[in-house]
């Protein structure tokens, strides 16, 4: 188990001597625990779900540093000869690759699957697949081997959240499409056909079953992942995975191998999930998600053992973001959220996860403890949330805010820290500076002295 690897699901072929690939799973069916099976089944199944399921072919631009062995080859000509030969043309290289080290942009192609959902042409398929992706660098082949490529496939919108993107092939003609399942109607043991284009073998399909529920593997920040047996290879992402009335229970996402290949064990995003999301990126070209407005830092055991709160798990507040939610609803720096209606909350991740699947503009009550002198006081806070920013947005500073020099440079919990003495060579940090009234003065953190070079943290 020690060499287990989570790996995605979409074919990808780098330039320079490597592939890149990964592999995803599926999903399962809802009222097909009273159906027989027949020696038709799988055949209807196929029949009906096919002609929606595509092919996806993307060329990424990824830029870097290009770095070729000194000596291994006299000339840019004996190079690019060598690369072609291997099936790399020469319009692969939209950058010099002589002198052997520079800075460039190269074109990844990559490969993937989706299906259909509408019958005007929106296409859903996963982040990853599309990710790095310019407008115009994507093609589409349906299962009749029609194309769609260039300015007639436009990318709607992503959600890194969840993995999910959906794409729109600009047509007049009703295209085939596929229904979605209520996957909270799945059962462990049911039926489910999983189709794609895994090794760019388009139009491949495999039967399994759902084989677990609820996995969560780290390939995202939202997961509640369906396992299944149905097999699934590199090429499969974003795939549907369909139970047996041919309806969508889930999009493949993943599989766990130490082969890099299927080994029985693949994950797929439940449709519920994704109808939500394709839904809201239809409408408005984005995935809205609930938002709090804070900035968050790991409950230490010293602020807890400060704090009396030897039991107690959840998040420091570093920050509140001025008229955000949380603002609004008078959430202070330095309270510790243990919980977001009634369900736990152990760290960041957990945090981030429980507002983001909530509804903009929903309630929500939020526990905390909110400390004054050495004591914390429990209470109960409701937050009507917002709606969360664009990662761009989230991640802008503040134009011209000039803040006093003692502001500036404070980590999360009230220190800053400054380089030591060259002549120091004594482990840790030294701290120049603790805020007054933070949690790091409390804890008795104090700044090193002008006639000692040892570390501040005490």
């Amino acid at each position: 188990m020690k060499n287990l690897k989570i790996l995605r699901i979409s074919g990808v072929a780098i330039l320079l001597f490597a592939i890149l690939f990964v592999a995803n799973v599926g999903a399962s069916p809802g009222k097909d625990a009273d159906k027989p099976l027949t020696e038709r089944t799988f055949i209807e199944v196929s029949q009906k779900a096919l002609p929606a399921v595509v092919s996806i072919d993307v060329k990424k631009t990824l830029g870097g540093q290009i770095t070729i062995p000194k000596g291994r080859f006299k000339n840019k000509d004996e190079l690019l000869k060598f690369l072609e030969e291997r099936g790399f043309p020469q319009d692969s290289f939209p950058f010099r690759l002589f002198p052997f080290s520079e800075e460039g942009e190269i074109e990844v192609p990559a490969a993937g699957s989706g299906v259909i959902i509408r019958p005007e042409g929106y296409v859903v398929t996963n982040y990853h697949v599309i990710a790095d992706a310019k407008q115009g660098a994507i093609s589409v082949k349906l299962n009749d081997d029609s194309v769609f490529e260039g300015d007639n496939v436009e990318i709607i919108g992503k959600d890194t959240f969840t993995d999910i993107a959906i794409l729109k092939l600009k047509t007049d003609k009703k295209l085939p499409y596929l229904e979605f399942a209520d996957s909270e109607n799945v059962e462990i043991g049911q039926w489910v056909v999983a189709l794609g284009n895994p090794l760019e073998l388009k139009g491949s399909v495999s039967q399994g079953i759902i084989s677990a529920k609820h996995r969560v593997i780290g390939k995202a920040l939202l997961e509640d992942l369906f396992q299944t047996t149905a097999a699934i290879n590199p090429g499969n992402s974003g795939g549907p995975l369909v139970d047996l009335e041919g309806k969508i229970v889930g999009i493949n996402t993943a599989i766990a191998t130490n082969t890099g290949l299927w080994q029985g064990v693949g994950f797929a995003i439940p449709s519920t999930t994704v109808k939500n999301v394709t839904d809201s990126i239809i409408a408005s070209g984005k995935a809205k998600r609930g938002w709090l407005g804070i900035h968050m830092s790991e409950l230490t055991p010293n602020i807890q053992k400060y704090y009396d709160l030897k039991d107690v798990q959840g998040i420091v507040v570093a920050k509140v973001i001025k008229d955000s939610p949380a603002d609004k609803a008078g959430i202070q720096t330095y309270d510790i959220i243990t919980s977001v209606d009634g369900k736990k909350i152990k760290n960041r991740l957990e945090l981030l996860q429980q507002i983001a699947t909530k509804e903009v503009g929903s309630e929500s009550q939020i526990e905390l403890y909110r400390p004054t002198d050495k004591k914390a006081q429990k209470m109960t806070i409701k937050v009507t949330l917002g709606e969360r920013p664009a990662e761009e947005k989230l991640e802008e500073k503040p134009a011209e805010k000039k803040e006093p020099e003692k502001e500036k440079g404070y980590e999360d919990l009230g220190i800053r820290f400054k380089d030591k003495d060259a002549k120091d060579t004594s482990p840790g940090l030294t701290i120049d500076d603790v805020k007054e009234g933070s949690p790091a003065e409390r804890l008795d953190s104090r700044p090193a002295t002008s006639s000692s070079n040892s570390t501040g943290r005490r």
